[in-house]
């Protein structure tokens, strides 16, 4: 639990796109400010470690993992891309989606070697940019 709580410290993306109305952005303050949004989170980052969704063969689309969790599918499809971003998930193949029918991603956890790859790829390039500004 506390690895999972470091990791979900990483920058926030704003949840509301720019060219969304006001009311977007205000909901999406909101979600955040209530601490339901890292919840949401937590929440399903949680059942794919539990569930061991490590790989192509075991990966799930938003509709699967929500239909096996009980986690309502737009908490599902909605905060899969938002822990994407912050690198502890990643899109795995389409394929049709074994609830829906239709062709969708499936999604999987990054490994402890992906993530630390990505870190130092990361680390790579700020010290390239420190560089160049130095």
């Amino acid at each position: 639990m506390a690895e999972e709580q470091e990791e979900l410290r990483f920058d926030e993306p704003p949840l509301a796109r720019a060219g969304d109305p006001v009311t977007s952005h205000i909901a999406a303050e909101r979600l955040k400010d209530s601490g339901k949004w890292r919840g949401q989170k937590g929440l399903v980052l949680t059942w794919m470690r539990e569930n061991r969704i490590v790989d192509e063969k075991s990966s799930l689309t938003a509709n699967e993992v929500a239909r096996a969790s009980g986690i309502r599918h737009p908490v599902c499809h909605k905060r899969l891309p938002d822990l994407e971003e912050v690198g502890l998930v990643v899109k795995c193949v389409k394929r049709n989606c074994k609830v829906t029918g239709e062709l969708c991603w499936t999604w999987r956890l990054r490994s402890a070697e992906e993530r630390a790859l990505m870190a130092r790829e990361i680390k790579g390039a700020v010290a390239v940019l420190e560089d160049k500004i130095a």
